[in-house]
């Protein structure tokens, strides 16, 4: 998406937002996406980031005031600046779930996920599992409120116990899909509401289309109930319907 006042970029795996540290060999150093967008435009801003292991939509606002605004509606939330709304697609063993108690069935699993962390911030975490399988694995749609660094990862690896695919960082038991530069988690919607207008984009993994075969529609989209879950995620979670809801917390 190419918005006057801003871009999305669908981010490849092993693709850093910020150069690579430059503790590391120069041979292993890459040049991250904020400092290749501003070569071509000094004016571009990050307004949030994606782990390199991660592939999907990423915000970069066109000047600095939108910059302003986004990063102002990250930190405050409600309706101060420019919203941001960010979903996420994840990959689950269905082996993982079933060991801690959750079978597929047809009624979802709607849960929220709260954590403190060690400065006394509130984290949380929302999620819809809409039980589509394929070949031993299923899906979460997941949607932030707080943008900690490795929240999803953290949370769906050491809380709910749901590590993501081939995230060894946190609880993954190898890397079984794909290589070691992807993890099962893509940024797959974004919206941003400035003034009443609002603009969102459905990302599909087309970097990483192997490890979502599964879920994917012959476009390469994620499949419609995917897909509609991603839109109207507030809808679904906020109605409950025939979901189970769950609230899982470290505190």
């Amino acid at each position: 998406m190419d918005h006057p006042k801003f871009i999305v970029i669908n981010k490849n795996c092993g693709v850093p937002v910020q150069d690579d540290s430059k503790r590391l060999h120069h041979t292993r150093q890459r040049k991250g996406l904020q400092t290749m967008l501003s070569e071509i435009d000094p004016q571009i801003r990050g307004v949030h980031r994606l782990d390199k292991c991660v592939t999907g939509g990423i915000v970069f606002a066109k000047d600095k005031r939108t910059a302003a605004m986004i990063s102002r509606n990250l930190k405050q939330g409600g309706n101060s600046g420019y919203k941001l709304t960010r979903r996420y697609v994840g990959l689950l063993r269905l082996e993982d779930l079933i060991k801690t108690g959750h079978s597929p069935s047809r009624q979802r699993l709607i849960g929220t996920v709260h954590s403190k962390t060690d400065n006394g911030r509130i984290e949380t975490t929302r999620f819809i599992l809409p039980w589509v399988t394929s070949g031993g694995y299923t899906v979460a749609v997941i949607e932030l409120e707080t943008g900690r660094k490795h929240q999803i990862r953290r949370h769906f690896g050491e809380i709910l116990k749901w590590p993501l695919i081939n995230d060894v960082k946190y609880g993954a038991s190898g890397i079984e899909i794909g290589s070691e530069s992807a993890i099962g988690l893509h940024s797959a919607y974004v919206n941003l509401k400035i003034g009443s207008s609002e603009h969102q984009c459905l990302i599909p993994p087309v970097y990483a289309a192997p490890m979502w075969s599964g879920f994917l529609s012959n476009d390469g989209q994620f499949t419609n109930d995917i897909s509609q879950l991603l839109l109207n995620f507030t809808t679904e979670f906020e109605s409950k319907g025939d979901g189970l809801n769950v609230i899982y917390s470290n505190e």
